[in-house]
């Protein structure tokens, strides 16, 4: 049986935490516009934004490469202000498969955490490119929130 891998990732954020959670919760939808070089193309595919269940379909850019993914809302938690995703669909070409992606908004920062299937797919390099996408995604939206 594969060993389960995780990589786990924090980004200082300026903006309050409650506008911060209040976007993963409910307004994903929106980071095609905050990070466009990133993000394509976004839909709700079944639920609604901000419930458990709730699914969004991504078409994604990462290093030349086009991924759609489905993320569906799990867990949704107000109080310690954390959402936890699984990932449902993911291009078949792509060797690493996130699991669970789990999202904490604290009080000047978020954590990320990424659930892999098989340690063995979760490189050095692996590594390095997730932690550098989840601090561009978190320093675009961070600057959105300020001047909206």
């Amino acid at each position: 049986m594969a060993q389960m891998a995780k990589i786990e990732a924090q980004s200082s954020i300026m903006s309050p935490p409650t506008q911060v959670y209040d976007f993963f919760k409910f307004d994903l939808t929106q980071l095609t516009s905050i990070v466009p070089q990133l993000f394509n193309d976004v839909k709700v595919v079944d639920g609604k934004p901000g419930q458990p269940g709730g699914t969004l379909q991504y078409e994604l850019f990462v290093f030349g490469e086009k991924l759609t993914i489905k993320l569906k809302a799990e867990k949704i938690d107000d109080a310690k202000r954390s959402i936890t995703f699984t990932v449902l669909q993911e291009d078949k070409n792509r060797k690493n498969t996130a699991l669970m992606i789990k999202v904490t908004v604290n009080n000047g920062n978020i954590t990320w955490s990424l659930q892999f299937a098989d340690s063995k797919d979760v490189s050095e390099d692996v590594t390095r490119y997730a932690k550098a996408i989840i601090d561009l995604i978190i320093k675009a939206l961070d600057i959105y929130l300020q001047f909206s």
